[in-house]
């Protein structure tokens, strides 16, 4: 009995459940309140891990706003009633660094630009009351090596905070490598922007923003954009906002707040237990890994490699104002109506018509002609001639004819001009196939751009995830196979993203052919067929017509009709009909019906030498001087058969092409049928993809958080993320299909929708 009371006393000492929770103080000091969000977050963290066994009382937080004086007081004040110190920031991390001795145990946290300082990081003590650091570590040395990698430039500008600069170190460091790689640097050191406005960047091929933090960003806009105007290359020390502002690159991947908060929790925690073991580790180094913005490698001419792909990661955030110059679907079939090959030698053919049309009426024009003449006669003959015929003479003559009538040549003009007819109309077929097969080709670059860019940000999520999964199991949260998936995953990405650039490529080239354009430098296409607000403006007249059944039939037969009547490939068969009965006729009536001219000659002969030039005596003198007139009428009334022949076969060529016309009329009918109520399902699909979008969007980042918490495997984000991805893609391919829809409506009608505004689009299709 006695054994048992001691066992339950034992208990009830040891078991804090009983006796309530261990009370447990933590005070918590920052350089400034950038640090806020990181502080909320591990509170929260630590409660989660720790609330069940202590209980936990936060301080206040003691902000020293970069004072190092402040900052050491404070902490000398939070010493003395807290059981435990958390400290933010470079400044705290100074002061407690020369401390040989703490009065509570102590954690440092924050981004450790190892290289700057070389300073001890890691546990100071391994009594109690010891130092612990928990630091990213972020390194301008190593960013200044990649940098130099990217681009071997030879003068280059550092840009820092003038209160990080401490000591020789920072310049020891970078004269060691400046002599390596054979480069220069100056120090700019800034007080906020201000002072940022004032330096001379084109001294510099490259500019290093080591420092960043207190730069207003609505100010480092326009002088980014100046500094990617002038095509100098830059590098940031971290992903933040001036990153995405137009910076070209960087060696540091996202901080990953969440990660970085739960592993600080974890270390809160261990020191709370007295754990002295080296469990977690105090510093994290990320992968050594290059980031590149795509839009500002593109406005400083970077050239960007596929096999950058497994060393680099491309962004595609920046928010710069600096406008990127685009090539939108309007613009295209402008420039193929000015230059395009095809429509420029199908022009040729009319003008090459419309000579013809004036050869045939030339027929009607006189003919006048001049002809001169000398002979040379035998002298025997000349003489015998008794002065009729000399020995040498000189004839002059001009002769004239004009056709008065002929049925035949009237036919023949009826029918070139038919002819010339028929080539306009081909002329506006080809550039109604021009403008097709420019929009096609546009929108199936359009399309593979779009899939190039959701690849970079599939695989940008998939970095993310491979991040955290690293994370993860360096702290012995998950194991090494979830690391092994997503590289998995992210090789396939980077093959998908060469084979989508290539085929982007030779799109790129192929709609330049048809633009008639040489290939200068990158073309980007506009997005704004893929625009929400654009593709609802834009298409409204059409789309209001075609969301109710009655009004899309009624829409149908207004357009076949249209086609019937008003397009040039109908028009092409009425003048070809035309032209075949106006042959008919010349091979049927023609035989029988004159062709009726009139003719003049008028002579002279001004030369009579040698024998016979005298004329002997009794003979008549003839006239020097001559003329004659007549009226010429001529019947083809046989030519070997041959006009009977050519009525038959124009009989039989006039119901070949009425075959072809009627099984065009069908094959109109069917286009136009099919494409708009295609019109209407994509339409009504496209309302429901865009809020899908976000519902399958939101549906990853919760994943992602439950992952991050351990809470689901790795599997689950991978689905997440390719069903994220899966429906972005569905959403491009259903505007795509609209579009393709749409352009066979134009084809049929040979009206381009893009090639017109709004209030025109509604008068054409209001006057149907």
């Amino acid at each position: 009995m006695r054994y048992f009371v001691a066992t339950i006393i034992s208990f009830l000492i040891v078991n804090p459940l009983v006796f309530g929770k261990k009370h447990f103080t933590i005070g918590i000091c920052a350089d400034n309140k950038d640090h806020t969000t990181v502080i909320e977050r591990v509170k929260d963290e630590v409660e989660k891990i720790a609330s069940n066994q202590y209980d936990l009382e936060f301080n206040e937080t003691r902000y020293s706003h970069n004072d190092m004086v402040l900052a050491s007081k404070q902490y000398k004040q939070e010493a003395q009633k807290s059981d435990l110190i958390l400290t933010f920031g470079i400044n705290n991390f100074h002061i407690l660094s020369q401390i040989n001795t703490y009065p509570v145990p102590t954690i440092t946290s924050g981004i450790s630009r190892i290289g700057w300082y070389n300073k001890g990081i890691g546990r100071k003590s391994n009594h109690r009351n010891r130092l612990v650091n928990r630091w990213n570590k972020f390194s301008p040395i190593r960013d200044i090596e990649a940098f130099y990698h990217l681009y071997p430039f030879k003068n280059i500008g550092i840009v820092i905070n003038k209160k990080d600069i401490v000591g020789a170190e920072m310049k020891q460091s970078l004269d060691s490598i400046a002599k390596k790689k054979a480069f220069s640097f100056k120090l700019l050191p800034i007080v906020g922007t201000e002072t940022l406005e004032q330096c001379d960047y084109n001294q510099f091929d490259a500019i290093y923003f080591a420092n960043s933090r207190d730069i207003n960003p609505l100010k480092f806009q326009p002088i980014i954009d100046e500094i990617n105007r002038s095509k100098i290359f830059t590098f940031s020390s971290t992903q933040g906002t001036n990153y995405q502002q137009g910076i070209l690159g960087t060696s540091q991947p996202k901080i990953n707040i969440q990660q970085f908060s739960k592993r600080l929790a974890i270390g809160i925690v261990s020191e709370i237990e007295e754990e002295l073991t080296n469990r977690y580790p105090s510093v994290y180094e990320p992968e050594e890994r290059l980031y590149i913005n795509i839009p500002t490698a593109k406005a400083v001419a970077l050239p960007l490699s596929l096999m950058m792909l497994e060393n680099v990661s491309f962004t595609n955030n920046v928010i710069s104002s600096m406008e990127e110059p685009t090539l939108t679907l309007k613009a295209s079939l402008q420039q193929v109506l000015i230059g395009n090959l095809t429509i420029e030698e199908a022009k040729k053919e009319v003008a090459l018509s419309e000579m013809d049309v004036k050869e045939a009426k030339s027929d009607y024009i006189p003919k006048i002609g001049m002809e001169i003449t000398t002979n040379y006669l035998d002298p025997k003959v000349a003489k015998a001639s008794f002065g009729q015929k000399s020995e040498i003479s000189g004839d002059a003559s001009i002769k004239a004819s004009q056709v008065i009538y002929s049925y035949d040549i009237n036919k023949q003009v009826n029918i070139k001009k038919h002819l010339s007819s028929i080539e306009k109309d081909k002329l506006s077929i080809k550039t109604i196939e021009a403008l097709y097969n420019t929009s096609s080709i546009y929108l199936n670059a359009l399309m593979l751009q779009e899939m190039i860019t959701i690849g970079y940000q599939n695989m940008q999520l998939t970095e993310k995830h491979l991040e955290v999964a690293k994370q993860k199991y360096k702290f012995g949260q998950t194991s090494k196979s979830d690391s092994y998936r997503l590289e998995n995953q992210r090789i396939s990405q980077i093959q998908d993203l060469i084979t989508n650039t290539t085929k982007l490529q030779e799109a790129i080239k192929t709609l330049l052919v048809q633009m008639n354009i040489e290939e200068s430098g990158e073309i980007k296409l506009a997005t704004e067929l893929l625009n929400k607000h654009f593709f609802q403006k834009q298409y409204e007249p059409l789309n209001s017509r075609i969301l109710s059944q009655r009004r899309t039939l009624d829409l149908q037969n207004k357009l076949t009709n249209y086609v019937w009547t008003k397009t040039p490939i109908m028009g092409a068969f009425k003048h070809q009909r035309e032209a075949l009965y106006e042959k008919r006729k010349l091979y049927t009536k023609g035989k029988w019906i004159p062709t009726i001219s009139a003719y003049g000659v008028v002579g002279d002969t001004f030369l009579k030498r040698g024998e016979g030039s005298i004329v002997q005596e009794g003979f008549p003198r003839i006239p020097n001087q001559m003329y004659q007139v007549g009226i010429k009428m001529s019947y083809p009334i046989l030519n070997q058969n041959k006009r009977h022949i050519q009525s038959k076969k124009t009989k039989i060529e006039i119901q070949k092409m009425e075959t072809q016309e009627s099984f065009q009329r069908q094959q109109l009918e069917q286009k136009i049928s099919s494409s708009l109520f295609t019109l209407q399902g994509e339409l009504q699909k496209f309302r429901l993809a865009e809020s899908n979008i976000e519902i399958s969007k939101k549906s990853m980042e919760l994943v992602q958080q439950n992952y991050a918490q351990g809470q689901c495997s790795i599997i689950d984000v991978i689905d997440a993320q390719n069903n994220f991805i899966n429906t972005k893609h569905q959403s491009i391919i259903i505007k795509l299909k609209y579009y393709t829809s749409l352009m066979e409506i134009e084809n049929a009608t040979g009206y381009f929708f893009s090639l017109h505004t709004i209030e025109e689009n509604e008068k054409f299709l209001s006057q149907l």
